[in-house]
């Protein structure tokens, strides 16, 4: 696969023959595309690819051809970024900077491993609840994934990193991370507010991150709410799974 920047915000992808490129519906498309009755990766990482408009793909390739196709971001201003996983390697990604994918014709026939899979056992992790994600998308190579946001960019620096954790899109999921909590300690009340709260930063070390610059303001919306009544059900769960381990 190659990529060919026009701008910032436009892109051309170019997929070898035999690769497919799955792209996001919310994105403007300069060639023919195919939407496939099922959704292409139906089974992987179902929830949250429903809750961030990445369910039904359009896929575009695949042909004993080289194919082109010129994408343009849903908003008139947008970074687009790229990233390449070998077989085997594997990176967290945040679905709602989720632009599309490229994949060779063996994944779509050989589902093992998959492409995308959701982490359950995050819901067993307070950190993975402080972090925002309790149920984390990771992917496995060999796949690109192509993103979108505002303001992407690429943090190769050394040493320690801490960032809002709605600002991280992407990272090594095989490299630890912490979470730094506005309330220490262990008890049942920290663990609830460290679940609840949105200004705990995501903190790792030695490890290449994709973040975005720049976080809307937040508002008080229907979106905020949800994100409340989420994180409430979450707290929920860990004070279940806390009281019958007691």
């Amino acid at each position: 696969m190659k990529l060919c920047f026009h701008s910032r915000n436009s892109v051309a992808v170019e997929t070898a023959p035999g690769e497919h490129l799955f792209l996001a519906r919310r994105f403007l498309l300069d060639g023919p595309a195919n939407v496939r009755p099922r959704p292409a990766f139906w089974k992987q990482c179902v929830l949250g690819r429903l809750l961030h408009d990445c369910y039904w793909l359009r896929d575009v390739g695949g042909a004993a051809a080289p194919a082109t196709a010129a994408l343009t971001g849903p908003h008139p201003t947008g970074v687009f970024e790229a990233l390449t996983l070998g077989p085997g390697e594997k990176a967290f990604v945040a679905l709602e900077y989720l632009a599309g994918f490229v994949v060779p014709e063996s994944r779509l026939r050989d589902p093992h491993p998959p492409v995308m899979r959701p982490v359950f056992r995050g819901l067993l992790r307070p950190t993975f609840w402080v972090f925002g994600h309790p149920v984390p998308c990771v992917f496995e190579g060999p796949v690109t994934v192509l993103f979108h946001g505002a303001a992407l960019r690429w943090d190769d620096s050394l040493g320690r990193k801490a960032y809002q954790p709605r600002q991280v899109v992407s990272f090594d999921a095989t490299r630890p991370f912490g979470v730094l909590a506005m309330q220490p300690g262990t008890t049942l009340l920290s663990l609830v507010y460290n679940a609840l709260t949105f200004e705990s930063r995501f903190v790792a070390h030695e490890c290449r991150l994709l973040v975005e610059d720049y976080l809307a303001p937040p508002r008080v919306n229907l979106g905020i709410l949800k994100h409340f009544l989420a994180h409430a059900v979450f707290a929920l769960l860990l004070a279940l799974l806390l009281w019958l381990n007691r």
